[in-house]
Formats: structure tokens, sequence, C-alpha cells
């Protein structure tokens, strides 16, 4: 994994010398960026307000009070920045904890605190099942503070759903973790290249294409920012959405010829091309199958026995064994050549080129001892 962490920190006052003699409140500002106003109705956080904290920031128009020790631990760019917010001096006032302005979603702040820190009434949450909008503004957010810990826990995320195992994956229910969206995996794509990490795109990108017309138009952020593909990803799905049909039909095709000769139980329709033609119980069944593969055209990874179940085709459970053995082998070809199908590169990538190589070397050593 590429390093997660950018060399950037946050710009603050005292690296113009702009902070003077102690007052009451000592500040460090940012520049806000568009949108923000740098003046607005404070509130407190309901969730992160506590009374003896020792650190109040300011984001956005919500004030959060928290423990600067916490945030130290986490981040060398807070402890950078505290060093610098002193408490007040004033001769008979209780001193107030200093206050730094960041200028970030309040939201998606929160969600950087859960991830590390318990709020009124709560443990260190969602951690376990994140949303997206938590994964989100952890990867990001993480990597402005420089908190390492952080952000690799949301990557670890991501790596466990959008994996680099087909066991792994033909065990999951959906294109996105459990309480997500489909379209919110047009933004795990863009964490993906935000981060560098491929192993998250072959699964990610695949279920972008299966989002068909949906694709082009993203989602909105909880924290108002819009979430689309590059125009260099739309085209990728693009590509890969017909080499995905073309897959598919041929998988038809070799289904159909595995099915069709073998069967020599008695009761069974052995010719089915026979019955495709006639119009016969078979062929409504088989069609019935090409209706619900077309469904899954978006996916090369379709099992075909489970559409193919001796209980919707007239074949016999020995053709049912032959059509597991050529579905696992033809599943797995397809998953291993999955970034060649999305035209991205995945070092690693269960090294399918190297298998294709082998093949072709054994064929060639055949033929040789044949002319020899």
């Amino acid at each position: 994994m590429s390093s997660l962490t950018s060399t950037k920190r946050p710009r603050d006052d005292s690296e113009d010398g702009s902070l003077g003699g102690p007052a009451k409140r000592e500040r460090l500002e940012g520049a806000a960026p568009d949108g923000l106003s740098a003046v607005a109705p404070l509130k407190k956080d309901e969730e992160f307000w506590f009374e003896d904290g020792n650190i109040t920031l300011v984001v956005g128009d919500i004030e959060f009070r928290i423990y600067r020790g916490l945030l130290i631990e986490q981040s060398e760019v807070f402890r950078d920045m505290f060093s610098l917010a002193q408490p007040s001096s004033q001769p008979h006032e209780s001193p107030e904890p200093p206050v730094v302005h960041l200028y970030d979603p309040p939201d998606s702040f929160r969600h950087l605190l859960r991830a590390f820190m318990s709020g009124k009434g709560t443990t260190v949450s969602d951690t376990g099942n994140p949303s997206f909008e938590a994964i989100w503004a952890r990867i990001h957010l993480g990597n402005k503070y420089h908190m390492t810990k952080v952000q690799e826990q949301a990557v670890a995320f991501l790596k466990a759903h959008f994996t680099t195992d087909l066991k792994r994956w033909d065990k999951l229910d959906a294109w996105v973790p459990d309480g997500w969206e489909h379209e919110q995996v047009i933004g795990v794509v863009n964490l993906a290249r935000f981060i560098d990490e491929p192993t998250i795109l072959p699964t990610a990108l695949l279920g972008c294409v299966a989002l068909g017309g949906d694709l082009v138009r993203g989602f909105g952020r909880a924290d108002g920012g819009q979430e689309t593909l590059s125009t260099d990803d739309v085209a990728l799905c693009i590509v890969a959405a017909s080499r995905i049909i073309v897959e598919n039909n041929m998988a038809c095709i070799e289904i159909l010829a595995v099915i069709g000769p073998l069967c020599e139980a008695d009761g069974y329709q052995r010719i089915y091309v026979r019955h495709w033609r006639s119009g016969g119980e078979t062929s409504a069944r088989l069609l019935k199958v090409k209706e619900e593969l077309v469904t899954q055209i978006a996916n090369p990874l379709v099992k075909m026995s489970t559409l193919l179940a001796p209980n919707e085709v007239n074949h016999c459970y020995c053709c049912h064994h032959e059509v597991e053995s050529w579905d696992a082998e033809h599943r797995r070809r397809m998953w291993d050549c999955l970034p060649e199908l999305l035209d991205i590169k995945v070092p690693g990538w269960n090294a399918a080129d190297d298998n294709d190589s082998l093949i072709v070397n054994e064929s060639d050593s055949d033929e040789e001892s044949n002319n020899g």
C-alpha cells in the first residue's frame, strides 16, 4: 500500500506571526474555504461537548469541546497546532480552553472523532459497520491531519468488502457494505483513486458498471459535496459493460454445449437444441434462464449453476454436476481476468497472466512432441 498521508498540514496563523500576547481565548485560524463564512452563530455539539474539556474546536458553526490529549495521540498535526494555543492568563479569571478554528464539514469532523473517542452517552461508534460518510471522513480528514491509524482502519474496512479473494466475494450479499446505497460504490472508486489503492478498484468498478444509467448521475454526500466518477472512469465502465455482454453471451453458448449432449438419463430431454427450436417445455425453461442471465448482464461472475438448477431446467443431477464444475472454472477465469476486463492495472491480482502463459506453453510443448 502506498503512503496514506500527505506531506501538507493545515495552516495556522502562527506561521505569519499574527499571534500576539495573552488573550482571554487564544484562537488558531486558517483561511475559510469558499462557501464557509468565518462568522456564524455557534452551537455546542450535542455529542462532543465536555465541560471539563481542555480544547475547543470550532468547525463551521459547531463547537466541539474535547480533550486535547486524545487528539495529540492520533495526530502530530494537532500536537503542533495545540502547542501554539495558550489558555487565558488574565488575573482573577478561570482560564478558558484555547480555541482552534478548523474549516471542515462539521458532520465529517464528528465522524472523525467517533473513530477513536467516545461521545456523550456513547462508546467509540460504528467502527464495525461504518457508513459511507464515516469512511469518507476518516480517509480524507485522516489524510489531512496525518491520522494514520484512523485512515488505515477505514481503508481496511473497504478492502474487506472490495476484496481480492473470490471465496470471500462469494459470501457477500451486495455490491456495497450493509446499510449503504448502491450508488455509493462511485464514492468507493473515488476513495481508491485518492489513496492510490488499486486492489479496491476491480469489484468497485464492477459495481459501478451494474448501476447502468445511474452511473453518470452520481450522488450527494451529507456535507453537500457531490460524488461522480471521473470522465476516464466512466469510459472504463462503458467499455467494460460491452466486454461483459460479450463474455456472458459466450457463457450462454458454452453452457448449452455442456448440458446439451451429456444427459443420457431416462426421463430427461437430451437434445436441448431441438426443443429450443420447437418451443417445448425445455425451451421455455432455458429461455427463462436466458432472461435471468440478461438481468445479470453487468456481472461476469454470475453463477450459471444456480440459474441452471435441475428443478429449473430439465436435466439430471449428473449434468448439474458438470455445470457446477464448468461454472467454478469459468468464474475463476473471469475473476483472474477482472482487471484486464476493466482495463486497469492491479499488481498481484491472482497472477492470471502467469497462469495463461503456462497453458500456452503446455500446448506448445504437446504440439512439438507430436511433430517430433
